[in-house]
Order: structure tokens, then C-alpha cells, then sequence
């Protein structure tokens, strides 16, 4: 019995298909991968509208005591608001837990005597050091017919 054309092009076709599946698969784990990994940097606890500046360092995220401060002067530690003297009492045990970092996201339309206030909770606690998060700077882009 003689195979037609239309026969041995539809054997040919499923092995591609099959072929298929593991890219299919390849590139759906890829993009797991890429949401997950893109999801890894800390968010602030509250609505914030952080300050600009021009430098910027990365700090290590573990054993950091996070602390977010909104413009209506309302606290937040680990997504929890608090009252500022629940603050001052987690300040305060700062010494007992041994952290060494302490990490302020605070909103750039904060009066800046309340800021001052929550910072200088931690002029008493010892071995610890204090960082006010910003936004990076974008750099100024300059238009292409300038530098030709």
C-alpha cells in the first residue's frame, strides 16, 4: 500500500509538536522565575512617597528594624501601624534583640519636627546605626544633537 503526501506530512508535523512542550514549559518557568525574582526587594509598609537624592547605598535587609512613616504622621513597623509610644518601647528593647540596623522609609511630606522626634529615639540606644531611605537621583538625560 502506497503512503500519499498528506500522510507522511502529518507524521512529520507531530514530532515538532511534541518538541514544543519542553520549551513551552522552559519558558513559562522562566517567567515564574522573573516575577518572583523581581518581587524580592522590600516594599514600604504604607502608601510613602519617598525623598530623591542623589547618593544611594543598598543595605542588608536582615535583622533590620523597618520603620515607615507617612505625611499624617502615622507609624508603621513590618506593616503594622503603631502608636508612637509603642515605638518608643520597641526602641527601647532594641538593645535586648542585638539588632544594629535601623531603616527609616520616611514620606517627603513628613513635618520634619516629627522626624526629628522619632530620631532622636535612638540617640540612647547604643550599636545602632540609623538610615533615612530615599529615591535614587535619575540621572539628567541630555539631548543627542548637544553632544554631536
Amino acid at each position: 500500500m502506497k503512503k500519499t503526501s498528506l500522510q507522511l506530512l502529518t507524521r512529520r508535523s507531530k514530532p515538532t509538536e511534541d518538541n514544543m512542550i519542553p520549551l513551552i514549559n522552559i519558558v513559562f518557568l522562566l517567567l515564574i522565575f522573573f516575577m518572583i525574582a523581581g518581587t524580592i526587594a522590600r516594599a514600604p509598609d504604607a502608601d510613602i512617597d519617598l525623598p530623591v537624592t542623589s547618593l544611594s547605598q543598598q543595605q542588608s535587609e536582615s535583622d533590620t528594624f523597618h520603620l515607615s512613616l507617612t505625611a499624617d504622621e502615622r507609624f508603621y513597623r513590618d506593616g503594622t501601624e503603631i502608636s508612637f509610644d509603642d515605638l518608643s518601647k520597641q526602641v527601647k528593647q532594641l538593645d535586648k534583640q542585638g539588632t544594629s540596623l535601623v531603616s527609616i522609609s520616611a514620606d517627603k511630606g513628613l513635618q520634619v519636627p516629627k522626624l526629628y522626634a522619632v530620631l532622636s529615639l535612638f540617640n540612647d540606644v547604643e550599636g545602632v546605626s540609623v538610615s533615612l531611605r530615599t529615591l535614587s537621583e535619575p540621572e539628567p538625560v541630555s539631548p543627542v544633537a548637544s553632544k554631536l
